[in-house]
Formats: structure tokens, sequence, C-alpha cells
């Protein structure tokens, strides 16, 4: 499926014809499959089973399934693709009956998080030899953390994001040969092929990588290198096991994801530039069996490759957020914003080593509150400077460091317009309080959304009268 905003347009593409209803939610009434969304949801939330990380005796993360890490992160998918994160569970004898959508998941991302391992990867499973990271559960598990983050604003832990940018160095292969750039299984070089290469592209995206990285390039190459193999393994068009004369349709849904999200519209294929869209979605129309389905392929039965095909027939992917660090009133901690004031509130957005913030869009930044739907607060003028060191502990924490050698974006908002439009005045002295600022990459550097994070603490004194 896939949504727009202002009457959001749910695209169901079955057999090749699309239908497309407008309607506020996928519960709404009026929208064909309703009943079957909300059946199949319940189901879902039947299955949830609540669980202690940190041996605390109380509950903190939600899983589903037998292979934990495959099934939670595609309940976090199905679950935030419902793009209603007030909406609450209602399936007596579940574990999260009672609550909200989105409180589910953010216990299934807090299981995610929990049990990523030290390379930054994820295995099956949270316990025995089934945590070796690999990089198929790892891309799941990142479809699971982006659709949480993008549909229902909660955000990826930047040691998360940290862990996983380590994995994608770990796993994508460096040695000269036919698998140069292409990413291995558990390990960089062994088993790699161009479906777990789609993957790869896709993580490289979520930690802020853009076409033109150079681990980047080395990946879209190894694609390019193998994209004539007559093979499902490491190729996608094959003939499969040397018999079956159709893709590996798993390989072309991860391969069009990766292209997606890293903004790539042509491959170079034999000095020849080449609409890879365009030649995948030939090879799976002319596929399709009569029934509508389409055949098995190496992973996946006649059901999960004909969900793979529209998948890949639809370009549904949720494109990744580059998580950024925010620094509200830089050299401050806490970050007090008294709400009497008339003046400014400076904002920071944070450069490293792997984000230019002259990339960034100024116009595009808007201040918001998590809890307060479709209000926002322009710059009023942004300027560059050095003026903060990221931090990387929890959320409302911080430190008062200056500069770091990298240089900032910095933004001021009028604070009158941040107090009206975000609501602020009736908030408690001593509060604090998360903003979120969103933006966007300028066009020539793909457009990519970002957003980041940082809390104030409310001063609203009362006078004595």
């Amino acid at each position: 499926m896939r949504t727009r905003t202002k009457g959001l347009i749910y695209k169901v593409k079955t057999f090749g014809t699309i239908q497309e209803l407008d309607y506020e939610t996928p519960f709404d009434e009026d929208y064909q499959y309703h009943e079957n969304v909300i059946k199949g949801l319940d189901y879902i939330f039947s299955q949830a089973v609540l669980m202690d990380t940190d041996e605390n005796s109380i509950d903190d993360a939600v899983y589903f399934g037998d292979h934990l890490v495959y099934e939670t992160s595609i309940a976090m998918m199905a679950i935030a693709g419902s793009e209603t994160p007030d909406r609450l569970v209602s399936v007596a004898g579940s574990a999260v009956d009672g609550w909200t959508y989105k409180k589910v998941a953010e216990y299934a991302m807090n299981y995610l998080v929990t049990y990523q391992n030290a390379d930054g990867g994820w295995g099956y499973h949270h316990d025995g030899w089934a945590t070796r990271s690999d990089n198929s559960n790892t891309g799941y598990a990142v479809l699971g953390l982006t659709y949480a983050q993008n549909k229902f604003s909660i955000p990826i832990p930047p040691g998360t994001l940290s862990g996983l940018d380590s994995w994608v160095d770990t796993i994508q292969c460096d040695e000269l040969g036919p698998n140069l750039g292409g990413s291995g299984y558990e390990t960089a070089c062994d088993w790699v092929n161009i479906l777990k290469t789609g993957n790869l592209l896709y993580q490289m995206a979520m930690v802020g990588d853009d076409s033109s990285t150079t681990r980047a390039i080395a990946a879209k190459n190894y694609i390019e290198n193998h994209w004539n193999d007559a093979n499902w393994d490491p190729g996608w068009k094959g003939p499969g096991y040397g018999i079956h004369d159709w893709p590996d349709y798993q390989a072309t849904y991860t391969m069009m994801k990766g292209f997606e999200a890293m903004g790539i519209e042509t491959i170079t294929i034999d000095g020849e530039d080449v609409d890879w869209f365009d030649v995948v979605t030939t090879a799976i129309t002319t596929t399709q069996n009569d029934d509508g389905s389409w055949s098995e392929c190496a992973w996946g039965d006649e059901i999960l490759s004909t969900e793979w095909a529209l998948l890949t027939l639809e370009k549904s992917v949720e494109i990744p957020v580059i998580a950024v660090g925010v620094d509200i009133k830089p050299g401050s901690c806490p970050n007090p914003l008294n709400l009497k004031e008339k003046g400014v509130l400076p904002v920071a957005i944070l450069g490293t080593d792997k984000l230019d913030v002259g990339t960034i869009d100024p116009t595009s930044i808007l201040l918001s509150r998590e809890d307060i739907l479709d209000k926002s607060v322009p710059t009023i003028r942004c300027s560059y400077e050095d003026v903060a060191t990221p931090f990387e502990g929890e959320l409302c924490s911080c430190h008062d460091l200056n500069g770091d050698g990298y240089m900032d974006l910095t933004m001021k908002f009028s604070v009158p317009d941040v107090v009206a439009t975000l609501q602020l005045g009736d908030l408690a002295d001593g509060t604090e309080l998360p903003l979120t600022v969103t933006g966007k990459l300028t066009e020539e550097e793909g457009g990519t959304q970002i957003q980041g994070q940082d809390c104030v603490r409310i001063i609203n004194k009362v006078r004595d009268r």
C-alpha cells in the first residue's frame, strides 16, 4: 500500500488493476477491505507476547511469532502502516488489549533496539544460536524501524543507527573479485547476491548515505555487474535452479526498495543507461500466472512471491528519514523555555563527519510537537556556525559542550509563535517536553527527509497577585 496526506489514498493493485479510494484510514467503512484489515490486525495483536528485557519485573517490549525479528518487524510495518497511532487495540485476552497502536509499536521497537547485536545487525531471535546477525533479518528489522519512525513518529535511538552504520561496513564485501561491493549473509564475502545487496542499499540510506557515497556506488556497481546473471543467486532474472524461468521476486523487491531509497533511477549495463524499473516490471508482468499469482521462488511460496511482486510493481517502500542531531539552546543544559519571552528560540542541526549541513534545504525546516498533529513553526532565519557537539544519551538528557569542528545549521524560531502554535501555554512549570525538527535535503541531494529531537524545560511561573 502507498499513502499520501490530505485524504490518504491507498493504492491496492490486484492482478494489474489499480483501485484508488479516498479515505482517512484503512478502517473507514467505505474502504472495500476495511473488515479484512481489522481482522488481520486483530489477529496480529492476539499473538503479541510481552517481555521484560532488563529483568526488573516490568514488561518493556513486545514480540510476535517464532522467527521473532522477522515477524516482529513485519508486524510493525502492518501496524504503523495503518497510520492510526491513537487507535486502541480491542482484542479480548490479548497482552496488548486496550493499548494504542503507537504503544504497541514502541514496545516492538524496544524489542528490536534491545536485541540489536554488538556488530549492529540482527539475527532471528534474542537467544541462543539464532542471535547471529545476518543481512536478511537485518533487512526486515530496518523496515520495521523505518515504518515506526515515519508513520508513528517514534524516533530510532542514535545508538541503533550508529550500530547499523557499523554493520553496513561489516557485511559489505571489500575483496577484489566478483563479490566486490555486494552484501554477504553472516560475513562480508560469503553468499553474496543481489537480494541482500538491495537490503544493503536501503540500510545505507537509513544511516544517511546517498547515491554518491563510496560504499553506495560499490553496491550499485555490484548489482550492475550481476544484472544479467542467468540465475536467482547471485542474480535475479532466473532461471532459478536452472529450470524455473521466472525472476526471484524477493530479489526484485529488495532491489527496488534499495534503489528507491537511494533515488537511483537508472543503472549502467554494458555501457548503456538502463531504466531498471522498466526491466524489472516487464519481467514481473510477463511471468504472472493465469490465476493472478506469481510462482514460488528461492525463499517464498506462491503467496510470498505474489506479495513481493505486487510490492515491487507498486514501488511500495517507506523512504528512510535521516536522523540528525538537534540541540535546542546550544551550550545550555537543560534547555529552559520561558513561555513569557518575546524573543527567539535558538536551535541547531548538528553537522558530523557523515552529515554536511550545507546539503539541507533551510526553507524546509519546521519545529513541531509529537502530540499536536498538523501544527508546526517555520524558522525566522538560519545561518551556519559550529556551536555544539552531538549528544547520544537518553532523550531529554544533555550536555553543554560547544563546537566540535563540524559546521552546524543554526536557526531561530519566534518564541511567541512556538508557544501559541504548539499549545505550550498550559504546561506546568518544570515540564520537560521533546520538540521535533523536520526538514529535507536539497533537491540536488535527493530531497531525503531529516528528523531530530531535543527537549525544552518549561518555565511558566504564575505571578503572585
